[in-house]
C-alpha cells in the first residue's frame, strides 16, 4: 500500500534494495544495496515504520552453469529473515516463467535495526564484574584472601627493594644495618609470597584438572596449553608495549636514563617474554625489561610439564602418586645440590655483590629450584578433588599443629641468617633452601584444605571475607603493573632522601594504592575482555563437539 500511495518511506525501501547487477556472468554476483538509507527509514504513522536491511541468496540455474547471487532488500522492521525467504519464494513461484528457470531463494539474513548495546561486553559490566563481592558456590573463598595478602606482600617487598637499590638514601649505612636486623623480617620474608602463588597455582591446577577428568571428558593437550597462553599473554603484551613506548616519556631526573636502561632492552627480548623463557636469557632478568615477569615464565614452564603428573593422577592413581612423589623428592634435592655445589646462600639477602647475579639466575628464578611449593599444591588439589583423605577433629588439630610448626621454622630459619655472629654453614643453607619453601606451601595448603572442610577457624573466616574477592580478580594485573609504577616513581627522584622504616612503609601504601587503581583499569580494558572472548571461544568449541559427536570423535568429549 505504501508504494501504491507513493509514500516516501516505501519508495526509500525500494530505492535501498538491490537491483539486478550487470556483469553477472563476469563474476559480479553481490549487491549489498544501500544499508544506511534503509536503516535511516523512520516513519511515524499509526505505528512506527522502520527499515530493516536483509541479504538473501538467490540461485539461478542456467543451462550451462549455476549462479548464486547475494542481493539485498529493505523491509519493515516487523519482518524477519524467514519472512523474506518465504515472500520471495512465493513471488517466484507465482511468476511461472521465472520459476521454470530454476530460480529460488536459498537463504536470507537480516541486520539489527539498532546499534548493539554494550551489555556483557561493556565497560560498566566489566567493572561491576570485577567489583562484585558475591562468592560463587563451590569455590574456595579462602584463596582470595591468600592471593590478595600475598600480592600486597610482594608489592611491599619490591617497594623496599626499589628504594634500597636506588642508593638515593643519605643514610645508606643505616639502611644496610636495618636490612641485616630482625626489624626487616616482615619485609625480607616477602620472598615467600611468591611461593604462595606457586602453591595456589599447583592447587587449582590439580583440583580443576581432576574435576574435569572425573566427568569423563577427553583431554585435549593443545587446548590445555592454548587456554593458558591466551589467559596470560594479552595483558603481558600490552604491558610490554607500555614499557617500551610510554614509560620512557613519563618522567625525568638525574638517574632517569640510567634506571630505565633495562626497559630499553624490551626490543631485544620481547620474544622471550611472550614465549615465557626470559628467565633463561643472560645476563639475567635483574637487568631485563619487565624483570619481575620471571615468575610468569617459571609458572608457565611448570604448567607445560603438568600433564606428566596430572594425567596419570586422573587415569592411574597409583602411577600418578608415584610420579608426584618422585617429582617432590627431586624438587628437594636440586635446590640443596645447587646451594652445596656452588656455595650459594639460601636467601637472596645473604648473597654478596659478586654472587647476587648468579644466585638470582641459577637458583632463584629457575623452575627446577622453585617447583616444591607447586608440587605440594598439586597434592592438596588432588586430595581435595578426590576426597580420598577422611577428616576428623583429631587429624585437623594435628594438621594445624604441623602447619604452625612449618611456619615457625620458615620464619625463624630465615631470621637465623641475620644473626650478627652467623657464619656461612653450607649444610644449614642447603637444608633451609631445600625444605623451607615446601613447608611454607604445606602451611598454606593446609589452611585451604581445612577451610574447605569447615575447620578453618578464625584464620579461614578472615581470609574468606568478601572484600578480598574484587582485589583477587585484579591480582594478576596488580602483579604486572606494580613494578613498572615503582620503577617510574623511583627513577623520577631528583633529590636524595632519608631512609626510615615508617617513611618506606608509607611509600609502600602509596605505591599499593596507585597500583590497585592502575591494575583495576588495566584489568578492565586489557584482561577482562580477553577472558570473556576466551570463554566464548572454548564454550563454542565444546558446544560444537557436543552437537556433532561423530565429527569430534567422541560423543562425550567437550574438550
Amino acid at each position: 500500500m505504501g508504494i501504491l500511495d507513493k509514500e516516501e518511506w516505501a519508495l526509500k525501501m525500494v530505492d535501498a534494495a538491490s537491483k539486478i547487477p550487470s556483469g553477472i556472468l563476469n563474476g559480479n554476483i553481490i549487491d549489498l544495496g544501500m544499508y544506511d538509507e534503509c536503516l535511516a527509514i523512520k516513519e511515524k504513522n499509526i505505528t512506527e515504520i522502520r527499515g530493516r536491511h536483509c541479504i538473501y541468496n538467490m540461485k539461478i540455474d542456467f543451462n550451462v552453469t549455476k549462479i548464486v547471487l547475494s542481493l539485498s532488500t529493505c523491509i519493515p522492521a516487523t519482518c524477519n529473515a524467514t519472512d523474506v525467504k518465504h515472500i520471495l519464494n512465493l513471488i517466484i513461484f507465482n511468476m511461472t516463467d521465472i520459476g521454470k528457470n530454476g530460480i529460488s531463494i536459498l537463504s536470507s539474513s537480516c541486520s539489527n535495526i539498532d546499534s548493539p548495546e554494550w551489555t556483557t561486553g561493556s565497560i560498566i559490566t566489566f567493572a561491576l564484574r570485577i567489583l562484585n563481592t558475591k562468592i560463587n558456590p563451590g569455590s574456595f573463598p579462602v584463596l582470595n584472601g591468600i592471593r590478595v595478602l600475598s600480592i600486597f606482600w610482594i608489592v611491599m617487598g619490591h617497594t623496599y627493594q626499589q628504594r634500597g637499590s636506588s642508593m638515593l638514601q643519605v643514610n645508606n649505612i643505616e639502611l644496610f644495618e636495618w636490612f641485616d636486623s630482625c626489624k626487616s623480617l616482615y619485609v625480607t620474608l616477602a620472598v615467600l609470597a611468591v611461593d604462595s602463588f606457586f602453591t595456589l597455582s599447583g592447587f587449582l591446577m590439580g583440583y580443576l584438572f581432576l574435576k574435569e577428568m572425573s566427568k569423563s571428558r577427553k583431554f585435549n593437550l593443545f587446548d590445555y596449553y592454548l587456554h593458558r597462553y591466551i589467559r596470560l599473554t594479552p595483558a603481558v603484551l600490552v604491558l610490554l608495549l607500555i614499557a617500551k613506548f610510554i614509560v620512557p616519556h613519563l618522567g625525568s631526573g638525574p638517574i632517569w636514563d640510567e634506571s630505565l636502561k633495562s626497559q630499553n632492552d624490551c626490543e631485544n627480548i620481547w620474544w622471550a617474554i611472550l614465549t615465557y623463557i626470559q628467565n633463561y636469557i643472560k645476563p639475567g632478568v635483574m637487568n631485563q625489561c619487565l624483570g619481575h615477569t620471571w615468575y610468569l615464565a617459571v609458572d608457565m614452564q611448570l604448567f607445560l610439564i603438568s600433564p606428566i603428573i596430572l594425567y596419570p593422577l586422573a587415569k592411574k592413581r597409583n602411577l600418578g602418586l608415584a610420579i608426584l612423589g618422585l617429582s617432590f623428592i627431586v624438587s628437594l634435592v636440586i635446590p640443596a645440590a645447587i646451594i652445596a655445589i656452588k656455595k650459594f646462600p639460601a636467601t637472596l639477602l645473604g648473597a654478596n655483590d659478586n654472587q647476587l647475579g648468579d644466585v638470582f639466575t641459577e637458583y632463584y628464578i629457575v623452575p627446577y629450584a622453585r617447583s616444591g611449593p607447586w608440587i605440594v599444591g598439586i597434592f592438596f588439589g588432588f586430595i581435595t578433588a578426590t576426597k580420598c583423605v577422611h577428616i576428623n577433629r583429631v587429624r585437623m588439630i594435628l594438621g594445624w599443629c604441623i602447619a604452625m610448626i612449618c611456619l615457625i621454622f620458615c620464619i625463624c630459619g630465615y631470621e637465623s641468617f641475620n644473626e650478627k655472629d652467623y657464619e656461612y654453614d653450607v649444610a644449614w643453607e642447603a637444608i633451609y633452601g631445600s625444605i623451607s619453601r615446601p613447608l611454607w606451601a604445606f602451611s598454606l595448603s593446609w589452611i585451604i584444605f581445612a577451610s574447605n572442610n569447615g575447620y578453618g577457624g578464625l584464620v579461614g573466616k578472615i581470609l574468606s571475607l568478601p572484600i578480598f574477592l574484587p582485589l583477587s580478580r585484579i591480582s594478576y594485573c596488580l602483579y604486572l603493573v606494580h613494578m613498572l609504577i615503582q620503577i617510574v616513581i623511583t627513577s623520577s627522584a631528583k633529590t636524595a632522601y632519608y631512609f626510615s622504616d615508617f617513611l618506606s612503609f608509607s611509600t609502600f601504601l602509596s605505591d599499593l594504592a596507585l597500583s590497585i587503581v592502575v591494575a583495576f583499569f588495566f584489568s578492565l580494558f586489557f584482561e577482562s575482555p580477553i577472558l570473556i572472548l576466551e570463554k566464548m571461544l572454548f564454550r563454542r568449541e565444546k558446544r560444537v563437539k557436543t552437537e556433532h559427536p561423530q565429527e569430534s570423535g567422541d560423543q562425550k568429549s567437550k574438550a
